[in-house]
Formats: structure tokens, sequence, C-alpha cells
């Protein structure tokens, strides 16, 4: 626009700058040079990226949307490689997460693009390489980069004749998980880049020779109806589902049970775990092992709802110690972590049979995607109450609750694998 009023054809307006089929009725009211004295020799600066947002690029240009926005525009301009950088804490890690394993397979299976995925030096934790191994049976190519970029680069997108580099200074967009490509911080791009030197990343020979693939089952409302048959309707979706699953529960016991989730802070997602995990308990051995990890977060103020979180941490651990031990018949091992960083991002069950058989389920949402519909009289929750109060009054509400999907338009992604030993 900036360059339109600088017109050489005309002294207001005319059909090279200001005039076109909307403005034409407005002839009179049109003049350029007006607008370029009222906007100033400095205007074209005011809106160019500062200094500091260009990483150094000469060539820096703003790029609007998100990450994934500028990847979709890209793809659908043609182009055929795409270099994509992950970083963050792995504990942050989520790579079966919807919106990061989605976009991947998308990329590969569906647009059909040469997919590399550039992953930090160091990573060598055997879950992670294992879901890695995921990703690289579909064609994705594992790289580390040879030095270090100098600037937060976020992408590199390959046309048969150019290469443009993207870059933010988010954090949380390039952490595979639920906020995958989605920047809190505006994107950068340049073409003046060269193409990144990288070099293949060699999975170990147990996790490269792995190629049979996850199953994702989508749940939506299928287990909606009475609480107390929440866990068998769960199992019931997954056999249905997954006949390896079905047959691998038929015929073996279940040593070692351990569920990892960040968000069980309240009584409505301690019920809904313990009635996911009830149907296991006559597939148990005797000495079999029930662990449950989870956080505790401060709150500013007392809930009143069992939807809400407990204030006390100890009141907490004792419910959950107390509830999980009747529902299950056994002590469970419940760790309470205080800090993020001392438990995963994820929510995982892993289920350990005694032929050497693990199944592994990853959750999308963990237990929140789902909520429990009380009778009115059950509806509040009294946190102040004692621990065996709140424990009494919990299990006379949920015989009469039922469970509901919270989120009505879209479903939640359940992951499943059987691993071999």
């Amino acid at each position: 626009m900036v360059k339109q009023l600088g017109c050489t054809h005309c002294d207001t307006a005319c059909s090279d700058c200001l005039l076109d089929s909307q403005t034409r009725h407005d002839h009179d009211h049109l003049d350029r040079k007006a607008a370029l004295a009222w906007l100033g020799d400095d205007f074209s600066h005011y809106i160019g990226l500062p200094d500091e947002e260009k990483f150094s690029l000469p060539d820096a240009q703003y790029c609007p949307g998100t990450i994934e926005d500028a990847v979709r525009r890209a793809i659908n301009e043609g182009a055929d490689k795409l270099t994509l950088w992950m970083n963050g804490p792995l504990n942050e890690w989520d790579l079966y997460a919807r919106q990061f394993r989605a976009a991947i397979q998308n990329y590969r299976l569906k647009d059909n693009v040469a997919v590399e995925i550039v992953i930090p030096a160091g990573v060598d934790d055997p879950e992670v390489l294992h879901e890695l191994a995921q990703f690289a049976a579909i064609g994705v190519r594992l790289c580390h980069a040879e030095q270090e970029v100098s600037f937060p680069i976020v992408a590199q997108i390959a046309f048969a004749d150019r290469v443009i580099t993207l870059a933010s200074r988010s954090q949380q967009a390039t952490v595979p998980g639920p906020h995958w490509h989605q920047n809190d911080e505006l994107v950068v791009r340049s073409q003046c880049y060269r193409p990144a030197a990288l070099r293949e990343f060699a999975l170990p020979a147990i996790t490269a020779n792995y190629t049979e693939p996850v199953k994702d089952i989508q749940i939506h409302k299928e287990l909606n109806g009475p609480f107390s048959q929440f866990g068998q309707r769960f199992w019931d979706v997954l056999f249905d589902g997954h006949e390896k699953v079905q047959n691998l529960m038929k015929t073996n016991r279940i040593t070692h049970i351990h569920y990892t989730d960040r968000y069980l802070q309240n009584p409505v997602a301690l019920a809904l775990l313990s009635t996911l995990l009830k149907p296991l308990k006559t597939l148990m051995t005797k000495d079999a092992e029930v662990v449950i990890d989870t956080l505790f977060k401060n709150k500013d103020r007392p809930g009143n709802r069992p939807s809400h979180d407990w204030m006390s941490e100890a009141d907490f651990q004792d419910f959950a110690d107390q509830w999980f031990a009747a529902s299950m018949g056994k002590a469970a091992d419940i760790t309470v972590f205080d800090y993020p960083r001392d438990i995963p991002h994820h929510r995982k069950l892993m289920v350990n049979f005694d032929n050497g058989q693990v199944l592994k389920i990853r959750f999308d949402q963990g237990m929140g995607y789902w909520r429990i519909d009380f009778p009115y009289v059950w509806r509040s929750f009294d946190f102040n109450d004692d621990v065996t109060s709140q424990l009494h009054k919990m299990a006379k509400a949920c015989k009469e609750g039922k469970v509901i999907n919270g989120e009505e338009n879209w479903s939640t992604d359940v992951v499943v694998e059987v691993m071999e030993p």
C-alpha cells in the first residue's frame, strides 16, 4: 500500500494506485499525497520487524498465524520436504498427543511430503526412543543438527527452488505435545538462510526393527452411563478395537499396574480412575502391585464440589490411599510429587503381564475428558470434613452418579500398544 501511494501517474488517485470498483465512488475524497504526508516518511519502519525480532536474518519477514498455519500454507504452495525441530525438557514431551502425532502422520501419509525431525543430542530414554520408532516406521527421518543454530529455528520448508526458514521465540511450540506448533510468540520467515546440516540419528536395534503400529482408538460417548460400569465399558471398547489386547488379558495374569497423571487432585478424577482399574482386579496375581504417580498443586481457595481440587495434600493422600485400597482390594503405592518436572506430562497406564508382555495405554486427556453427573443432593463436597466422612459420602454419590463425556463436539484419543518382552 505504501508503494501504491508513491504512484507516478497521478496527483491524487488513479487506477494504478487507489481507484478500484469500491473506491471510485469516493474519487473526490481520495488524495495519495495527503495520505503520504499524514503517514510520514518513516511509516514503513513502524510496521516492520524490530531488529531484535529479525534474528540477524537480513530478509526476515513477519509470518502471520501459527507455525502450523505457515507449514500448511507452504504445503499447499507445493513444498516437498519439512524439517522440524523438537526441543524442551523430555518430561514435557508427549509424542502420542493428538496435536503432534496427527500433524506428523498427515504430513507423511496424506500430504506425501518428506519429513525430517531434528531431536536434541542426548535423547536416550528407552520409552521416548520406542515412540520415535513409530514415526520412523512411517518414513520420518530422525536427525541431529551438525551444529547449534544461533537463533530459535523451528522449521525449514523445502521447495524445488528455495528453502523457507521459520523462527520463533515460542518455547512451547517446539515441545512435542498438545501445543505443538501453537506459538505464543510471533513467527518470522526467511529465504536466505541455508539448509541446516544434519546427520541421521540411528535408533537402537531394539527399536529400529519395531514396525507394528500403535492402535489409535477414538472415544466420544461410548463410555457414558452409570458410574459403576464405566471401567467395564472402557475395557469393552478396547477389546472391540484391539483383538491382541483381548487375547492378552484372557490368557495371562497381571503382575504390575502403573498409572501416571498430573491431574488427579479432585474426588471425581480419583473415582473415575478407580472404576477404570477395578475390572483388572480379578486378573491380578496375589502379589501384584498397583502404583500411581500424580502431582499436587497448591490452591488459593477451597472448593465445594467433587470436581474441585483438595487444598490439603495430606487429606488428598489419605483419601486416595483409602479409596484405592477399597476399590482394588489391596493398598496402592501412591506417590504425590510437588513439582511438574518430577512427573511426565502425558497420562499413561502400563499393565505388566506374567508372560513378559506390557500393555501400554496413553490417554490424550486422562480422566479429565469425563465428568460425573450426580443427583442434586450429592453435588456439593465438604473439603473441611474428615476424610472418613468424605469417603463415605463420595461412595454413596458414585452409586447414583452417571458418567458423561465433557466435550460434546469432539472425541478423545486413547493410544494402545502391546509391547513385547
